[in-house]
């Protein structure tokens, strides 16, 4: 009478809050009890552990659709409909060897009952069986590969035992059975399709992803809740919606979850769209006063095309320079035609031109301050030249000691410019006006030209000592000396200028070697030796350098090789330009575009020669044969 009086007082309990509830289970495993002692238990007791939990759709993170019954949780109102054609199973597990790998009990669908009027799934727990002692246990609930949710149960030896089950556990009595009643409702999910599948995009293009959701009855589930997430959001990124966008090339992961259940769409993102926000234009050597032959422009090879090819000259052509929508030519000759001039990048139609007469040579051009700069060079009669960019007339000639030497085309930072000379070796700074500031002896080779960065200017020269000789912009003094022991002669022509790297360094090649010049500790940093020839071009941490013919890209800390690109015919010649995604580079015959993703070859062109890109999007292929082509890739 005493266990009727108080189930009934506390059965109304469970509507309350679940502590009550869960003091009701005490209190009804407790009644069921065949020993009820009168004095303090002296059983083993299972210490408190605040790790207990309870998980389902209205608690924890179980799922939406499932709910804990009495006596394991209080009744409550559901807005779902019963879904009673179900097969779940109940994986019980001690709570200490969690995960339920490998249960301790399993009770299958064929042993829970369903009740279509109580709206619900139940089964009896018997803790009778020796495998279950006094301890914790946890009783997941599964459909198929599904884990619904889960509650934990502490096993206790004797009814006072009970008292010390902290909230959050269902407390049962060892010997004693636990009912274990769920409710289980229409929407589950089982699985999730995606479509399309696996599909590939451009970087800043899109694609639209759907999900259709469907449950255990192979029926679609109307306005599924779906969360959408990208990795790596670098690669991809994708919206609320399942809109993915492509960011940079590579392959993304893309994950559609919805009430627990994932699928997983592999996303490959091509090439980088055009982007020309940050083009710099091409007004000296390699294009910048590093020599870094870089343009953080990103090119889609699909917009290439040629927009005209012209014969300049009947003599060979000079690397060209850009500016103000034209581009600047001058002729490489051995006392032959001398000549400079300006052509309308787009069309090529001639703004003026220049004739230096018979002399020994003229030098490619620079470009800066509304002002073309360039050297013509022969015994003593040698001269830097400025020339009005628009035009053509002369600004100032300025001589400069010159012996039978070429040089590459002089560098503009400023109001400052700077250029390779001097009777027995060296360089000098000029301003802009015309007014020479300083010179400094170097050893003497020509077919080369200084760098220049961060008030410094640098030179790397070879025999009779060889090094890299660091001068002040603005007086020309040396402020230091890296000294290149293994320099190999090959002529009084360096054939190269010294890159400014991203690391402190300064980057060459000679004798077949990469050297690396430390800038901080002022040493070589490192030295690759094998059959390296010509500019170094460095972008974002990599160095493109020419080895034995081909395309070599080699991480700019150390050297060590990255990947290789191999012309389809003939050898690399010529400095490349690098891109954020392009490298583009030229052999005798033709001219490639090698995607850096995918490292392959994305373009070409049947004409090789110096390259230029200049900042309105055109690529000059500057030939041996007098010709000039421009190509729009943009």
């Amino acid at each position: 009478m005493l266990c009727r009086r108080l189930m009934t007082r506390l059965t109304r309990g469970f509507r309350l809050t679940l502590v009550p509830a869960v003091a009701c289970v005490l209190a009804v495993t407790a009644c069921s009890s065949p020993d009820s002692p009168t004095a303090p238990s002296t059983s083993l007791l299972i210490p408190n552990k605040p790790s207990a939990a309870i998980s389902d759709g209205t608690q924890g993170n179980g799922n939406s659709h499932f709910y804990w019954l009495p006596p394991i949780a209080p009744s409550g109102t559901y807005a779902g409909t019963f879904d009673p054609g179900l097969q779940p199973e109940i994986r019980i597990c001690r709570v200490a060897t969690l995960p339920c790998a490998v249960p301790l009990i399993t009770i299958p669908s064929s042993s829970i009952t369903v009740s279509a009027t109580a709206k619900s799934y139940s089964t009896n727990w018997s803790t009778s069986p020796a495998n279950v002692t006094v301890d914790d246990y946890r009783a997941e609930v599964w459909i198929g590969n599904r884990k619904m949710g889960f509650a934990d149960i502490r096993v206790v030896a004797k009814q006072p035992d009970l008292k010390t089950v902290p909230v959050g556990f269902v407390g049962v009595v060892k010997k004693n059975s636990l009912t274990l009643a769920f409710r289980l409702e229409f929407g589950i999910v089982a699985s999730i399709s995606l479509a399309p599948r696996n599909p590939a995009i451009d970087s800043g293009a899109t694609v639209q992803l759907s999900a259709s959701a469907v449950d255990f009855h192979s029926q679609t589930i109307p306005n599924a809740v779906v969360a959408w997430t990208s990795a790596p959001t670098s690669i991809a990124a994708v919206n609320s919606s399942g809109l993915v966008t492509g960011v940079a090339p590579g392959v993304a992961a893309v994950t559609a979850s919805s009430d627990g259940t994932f699928a997983a769409d592999t996303i490959t993102v091509r090439r980088v769209i055009a982007d020309w926000s940050a083009a710099v234009e091409w007004t000296m050597y390699q294009g910048n006063a590093s020599h870094t032959g870089y343009n953080p422009v990103a090119m889609d090879v699909r917009v290439f095309q040629e927009l005209w090819s012209k014969n300049v000259s009947t003599a060979a052509l000079n690397p060209v320079t850009a500016g103000e929508g034209k581009v600047f030519v001058s002729t490489n000759a051995y006392f032959g035609i001398q000549q400079a001039k300006s052509l309308d990048a787009r069309t090529g139609n001639e703004f003026w031109s220049r004739d230096f007469g018979s002399i020994h040579s003229v030098n490619p051009p620079a470009y800066g301050n509304g002002t073309v700069y360039l050297q013509t060079g022969g015994h003593e009669d040698s001269f830097l030249w400025a020339i009005d960019a628009t035009s053509g007339t002369v600004r100032f000639r300025n001589a400069y000691g010159n012996q039978w030497s070429r040089y590459f085309a002089p560098v503009v930072v400023g109001t400052s410019v700077y250029i390779a000379g001097g009777y027995y070796g060296g360089m000098y700074g000029f301003n802009t006006d015309g007014t020479q500031r300083w010179f400094t002896a170097l050893n003497q080779y020509d077919q080369f030209v200084p760098a220049v960065k961060g008030g410094f200017v640098y030179a790397y020269t070879g025999s009779y000592s060889p090094k890299l000789t660091v001068t002040d912009t603005a007086t020309g003094a040396i402020a230091y000396e890296i000294a290149d022991p293994g320099f190999v002669w090959d002529g009084w022509s360096m054939n190269t200028a010294p890159t400014l790297g991203g690391a402190s360094n300064v980057l060459a090649t000679n004798g077949g070697r990469l050297i690396s010049f430390n800038l901080q500790s002022r040493s070589i940093g490192y030295v690759v030796q094998s059959n390296f020839r010509g500019q170094v071009s460095v972008a974002n941490g990599i160095v493109y350098v020419a080895n034995n013919g081909q395309v070599e890209a080699r991480n700019e800390s150390d050297g060590s090789l990255q990947w290789l690109w191999i012309p389809p015919v003939g050898q690399v010649t010529g400095p490349m330009i690098v891109t954020k995604n392009m490298l583009l580079v030229s052999t005798a015959t033709s001219s490639y575009a090698v995607d850096l993703t995918t490292r392959q070859q994305v373009w070409s062109y049947p004409a090789g020669g110096s390259l230029t890109l200049s900042a309105q999007g055109i690529l000059f292929i500057a030939q041996s044969s007098g010709r000039l082509t421009a190509v729009s890739v943009r």
